[in-house]
């Protein structure tokens, strides 16, 4: 199953949850978010989906996946907003790292324990970044690419945060400097798919998908 939360739609923002079945080829409508949003970040763990509010604020919303429905939990501290950020989790917790509208982007790592339901404040990703491509693998969540502080600048940085230890790492450059798209992975690589071109302002989208082996990292 693959599950697509929130976003924008014709240029309004949409609470929608959808879920589509491989097997079937069918989507299903879902339990929408409490809240709408532009960019929201988050990340599966043990049957819940950890949900921080993009754009419009720091809500953190969680999702059931068994019985379909959300609970609130405590906001991400220090944040008016996670517009853009970045979602992993593993082993009982629950990171969120840069993001933010108003300070267009942040290298905080924050962390979220299940079990404390409480936030604490992990090491700073290498770069600042908002809109990046992530993905979780394993204990590992890939951040790539994304505007810097300085947008439309793109960043050309490949990071990875290794959740069992709380310790970044740098992998190659990510030459074609992209941003704002999907980032996926087939278990020994992540595929950057999309996304807005590097130098040409907002709103420049492409097609091109490239792949990194993540098994020579770094």
């Amino acid at each position: 199953d693959l599950y697509v939360f929130g976003g924008v739609a014709d240029g309004t923002r949409v609470p929608d949850v959808n879920r589509y079945n491989a097997v079937s080829n069918s989507w299903t409508p879902l339990a929408p978010i409490p809240v709408a949003s532009e960019a929201p970040a988050g990340a599966l763990l043990n049957g819940k989906y950890y949900l921080v509010e993009g754009d419009t604020g720091d809500t953190f919303n969680i999702y059931d996946v068994a019985s379909n429905s959300w609970s609130s939990g405590p906001p991400r501290p220090g944040f008016g907003d996670n517009y853009g950020a970045a979602a992993g989790a593993f082993n009982g917790k629950v990171y969120v790292v840069g993001g933010g509208a108003g300070t267009l982007g942040s290298d905080v790592t924050s962390v979220y324990d299940v079990a404390s339901n409480s936030w604490s404040t992990g090491n700073p990703a290498p770069q600042a970044f908002f809109l990046a491509g992530y993905q979780t693998v394993g204990q590992y969540l890939y951040v790539v690419g994304g505007f810097t502080p300085s947008a439309p600048t793109n960043s050309t940085m490949t990071m990875r945060l290794d959740m069992a230890t709380g310790t970044w790492s740098t992998g190659p450059t990510f030459t074609p400097g992209r941003a704002d798209f999907g980032l996926a992975s087939d278990g020994t690589r992540i595929y950057a798919m999309g996304g807005d071109a590097q130098g040409a302002g907002f709103f420049d989208s492409v097609q091109t998908v490239t792949a990194l082996d993540t098994s020579a990292w770094p």
